[in-house]
């Protein structure tokens, strides 16, 4: 009968036997946040090693904290939307051939989305939100963290307007080369964080081409620590 088990940042979880999951039945709160991540290991043939249909099943879930660590599985937690709509802790890691991670709009998907982190993924380009939003992207966003991303150009595709991230209040951005700045967080009303290091090509923290007069009235009024 039990309803949580928060599992997150727990380097050393390198097994999860399938009967683990699949006997938690009545399980709501689920948490592997930079934590176990072998998921879907292609050739892999051991049908005791717990798989993501085996999240699938659990009827009560509603929170889901995850750790991916290979394209196929980041491709299939994509492909489900009983898995998508409950994440709310996302971490990715060592994962190549990842060029970039759409997150949708459609009622339902991201909204519980609170925290975000891209560690050590070599061809990873940028973020984009999909269904043709403008504003109000990803409304819980708290956290959003960018390590080791070489090709990283732009962190939003998007353009964004004063709706969008409207908590994020946290944004933390090391080795990241190619990114240029980041204007974008002169619009974020909640920031009270931001770590920029070792982004080697970045020519300025805002650009002003890239962003409007009126963004500079009232911003950052929630700032407390900015460490370049």
């Amino acid at each position: 009968k039990l309803r949580l088990l928060d599992l997150q940042r727990n380097r050393y979880l390198k097994s999860i036997p399938h009967s683990a999951i699949t006997g938690l039945a009545r399980l709501k709160v689920l948490n592997f946040y930079y934590s176990f991540g072998d998921w879907e290991l292609q050739g892999l043939d051991d049908d005791d090693q717990a798989r993501l249909s085996d999240l699938e099943s659990l009827q009560h879930l509603t929170s889901l904290g995850i750790t991916l660590a290979n394209l196929y599985a980041l491709e299939r937690l994509s492909g489900s939307r009983t898995l998508r709509r409950c994440v709310k802790y996302l971490y990715i890691r060592e994962c190549e051939g990842f060029y970039n991670l759409q997150l949708s709009h459609s009622t339902g998907d991201g909204e519980r989305l609170r925290r975000l982190s891209i560690n050590n993924c070599p061809d990873f380009k940028y973020l984009a939100i999909i269904d043709g939003a403008e504003n109000n992207w990803l409304p819980n966003l708290e956290v959003l963290a960018m390590h080791g991303l070489p090709s990283l150009i732009s962190v939003w595709r998007n353009p964004m307007s004063k709706g969008c991230l409207r908590n994020l209040r946290s944004v933390n951005i090391w080795y990241c080369d190619k990114l240029k700045n980041v204007s974008w967080i002169l619009k974020l009303p909640k920031l009270e964080m931001i770590y920029l290091f070792y982004c080697r090509e970045m020519e300025e923290i805002i650009s002003g081409d890239q962003v409007e007069d009126e963004d500079y009235l009232n911003a950052f009024p929630r700032l407390r620590i900015m460490s370049i």
